[in-house]
């Protein structure tokens, strides 16, 4: 068995300075989900969970229709948001401009049923975009890096303390954690073992296929 982990295009990391994220205030927050509108997806988890808590939220909701039904069902979720949280949809974005998108915004927020890699996980971190994710990708321990966190579906209520925490987080605090975020990133892709142990499979199967071929 040779593995490999995935391995992003660099693109990924975009030009980034700290001073053009957007003002971070105690009380104010600028969320961000980037994904298929899929149940899959869980976009509705985080509306219900918006529900419940204060302070002035904008939630941006980027990415396909993939799903009509469920859009709808979202749709209905946002209507019945208070007037404290603005949630819209955006449209989709093309990839070359995700991570430009995910600057724009103090956190990315996905609350996914499932992931085995979460390419856009790792593009927010490039951002300098802390992520509130599920548990359910393989992107773990983010809270002890302080680049975000990592919260089982099935606690709800630490779902909404952790929004909570995002709105009530001051500008000085925020710097540290999009700072950690950002470096996160440019440390991973950095990572040696990106292209060697990508390079070790590809060497692999040509040998294998150099064996078959001689058969």
């Amino acid at each position: 068995v040779h593995l490999a982990p995935n391995m992003p295009p660099q693109a990924i990391l975009p030009d980034y300075r700290a001073v053009d994220k957007p003002e971070k205030r105690s009380g104010q927050v600028r969320l961000v989900f980037v994904s298929r509108i899929m149940d899959k997806k869980n976009l509705t988890f985080a509306l219900r969970r918006l529900r419940e808590i204060k302070g002035e939220v904008v939630f941006d909701i980027y990415g396909p229709l993939e799903e009509p039904a469920y859009w709808a069902e979202c749709e209905a979720l946002i209507k019945q948001l208070p007037s404290n949280v603005q949630a819209k949809y955006c449209g989709s974005v093309v990839h070359e401009e995700v991570a430009p998108t995910l600057c724009r915004y103090h956190y990315f927020v996905l609350p996914t049923l499932g992931e085995n890699f979460g390419h856009v996980i790792i593009e927010s971190f490039a951002a300098g975009t802390p992520a509130l994710i599920s548990d359910r990708t393989p992107w773990r321990d983010l809270t002890a890096q302080r680049i975000g966190w990592d919260i089982p579906l099935e606690d709800e209520a630490k779902w909404v303390v952790t929004l909570q925490r995002c709105i009530d987080m001051d500008g000085a605090e925020f710097a540290e954690w999009a700072a950690a975020a950002r470096a996160y990133a440019v440390n991973w892709l950095a990572s040696p073992e990106l292209e060697t142990s990508n390079f070790g499979v590809l060497q692999h199967a040509l040998n294998l296929g150099a064996k078959v071929e001689a058969i």
